[in-house]
């Protein structure tokens, strides 16, 4: 008997349909290969609808297996998996007629917008044998184009250029840190929203980059948006975007906002308790609805991104003051995440050293070495700025000095941030900010030992008892409660 070609195919995403391709041969064999590594989703249907052959990268094979297509209505799959074509754009009887390629969109009830090329293929008599639909991912064609660009110009909104970039290296060494990227890689295959937390610097926006790149969203697109960075006015228009002549000075053909372009991918809202109250009233329903619309359409959109959110202060408090929504929040923070500050785990330090300095020694085509007397006084700096001050000071060495070898004198000459500063040079805001922490200091310990308890002593200052642990640590006061 006879191999049917499927035999001679090493992977179980391809079959055959049709008595004619029973004998097959190397060429043709061979073909098959090719067709089934082509990144491209591909379905080959008879005049009948009837599918006859679909390559292992068909966005159909993500709901079906292979049997349950092969031989089945294309036009009957694609309404029955939840896909969609708007009839205004795609005619299969004239496709049939005219016998001419023809572009069409399709989405499906997840969001996914495909563009599709239908290709008749006819025999010598000129007579329709075969359709060819070749679809792709509008999102990542959208990708493509930005990192295929000649000139990758920062985002005015992020800062940054686009998620295309290549991701950056996350280490750590620390047993807190451990536990957060453990954190990390479990929730990474989820769909659940993330809170990080942690002061400024502490590498909060390496920790969403990190979980985007870990989960099955990677290959679609992750937006970094700062909240603090665009001013109310613009806010709107930049995260739900707009259909032409909304407004004045709007762009002729309209603009796709933040949410849309996120498409399947990750969200990242830095910086999130800077919204405004009325902005935050707007996010949370599309949060609670998953759609929107954009300004001046009447098109409800579906939101299908992931939604990673950060700050830098404290929760309790903003929530307390009334100026971030407790309902939000709890919508968001599904997975809380809370970044220590270097100071708190200075394992990391080394780590974070070499990683650094490899990193600018390929930006800048150099060859810079720390010697050990240099990484030893790192490692016993406090680090206000965190992680991102410990970087910035490593750029600034790598670039500046002059040996190759970079020691503790060198560190001297270029650093003045962790120098002692004489107090006739100190300003008055750094004078004041001194007395403050000194004050607050001799309150915490004297009502600490006074007290029965934390709760009864934040109320003693007239703090929240959440506040007073923080100060607690923030001075190191060893507390009994």
């Amino acid at each position: 008997m006879t191999k049917s070609v499927s035999e001679f195919i090493d992977t179980a995403f391809f079959r055959l349909y049709d008595s004619e391709f029973e004998k097959p041969n190397k060429v043709l064999t061979e073909l098959l290969k090719i067709f089934n590594v082509i990144a491209d989703g591909i379905i080959v249907t008879d005049p009948d609808d009837k599918i006859v052959l679909i390559n292992k990268n068909h966005q159909l094979l993500s709901f079906l297996k292979p049997e349950d297509i092969i031989g089945k209505s294309a036009f009957d799959l694609t309404r029955r998996h939840k896909y969609w074509v708007k009839e205004s754009e795609f005619d299969v009887f004239q496709l049939k007629q005219d016998l001419r390629p023809r572009d069409f969109k399709m989405r499906s009830q997840r969001g996914q917008e495909l563009i599709l090329t239908a290709t008749p293929v006819v025999n010598d008599e000129g007579i329709l044998t075969w359709l060819v639909f070749t679809s792709r991912d509008a999102g990542k064609i959208h990708d493509l184009g930005k990192r295929l660009g000649k000139e990758e110009k920062p985002s005015p909104l992020t800062g940054e250029k686009p998620s295309s970039d290549q991701p950056r290296e996350f280490v750590w060494a620390s047993k807190s840190m451990k536990k957060i990227m453990n954190t990390v890689e479990k929730v990474s295959n989820t769909n659940s929203y993330i809170f990080l937390m942690g002061e400024s610097g502490v590498g909060k926006d390496r920790i969403a980059r990190t979980i985007h790149l870990l989960s099955p969203r990677a290959s679609a697109p992750f937006i970094h948006v700062n909240c603090a960075g665009i001013p109310d006015t613009l806010f709107e228009t930049e995260l739900f975007g707009y259909e032409k002549g909304s407004f004045t000075g709007a762009h002729s053909d309209g603009k796709p906002g933040l949410m849309e372009i996120a498409s399947e991918g990750t969200l990242y809202l830095d910086e999130i308790t800077e919204l405004s109250t009325a902005l935050q009233a707007k996010l949370l329903h599309v949060l609670q609805e998953r759609t929107f619309r954009k300004i001046g359409g009447t098109k409800t959109i579906t939101f299908n991104a992931r939604v990673i959110s950060s700050t830098n202060r404290d929760m309790h408090e903003v929530i307390a003051d009334k100026t971030f929504r407790h309902d939000l929040y709890y919508r968001l923070c599904v997975i809380p995440i809370f970044t220590p500050p270097l100071r708190e785990r200075k394992e990391d330090i080394p780590q974070l050293i070499s990683l650094f300095t490899k990193e600018y020694n390929v930006k800048y085509g150099l060859d810079k070495v720390l010697k050990q007397d240099l990484i030893k006084h790192l490692c016993k700096q406090s680090w206000p700025g965190n992680v991102r001050e410990l970087q910035h000071v490593i750029e600034r060495m790598i670039i500046m000095t002059e040996s190759k070898y970079i020691g503790l004198s060198d560190y001297s000459q270029f650093n003045t941030t962790h120098k002692p500063v004489q107090h006739y040079q100190m300003q008055y805001k750094d004078i004041l900010k001194d007395s403050v922490e000194k004050v607050e200091i001799d309150l915490i310990k004297k009502v600490a030992l006074n007290s029965k308890n934390t709760r009864e002593a934040g109320k003693a200052l007239g703090i929240s008892q959440a506040t007073f642990l923080r100060k607690a640590k923030k001075y190191n006061i060893s507390l009994i409660d």
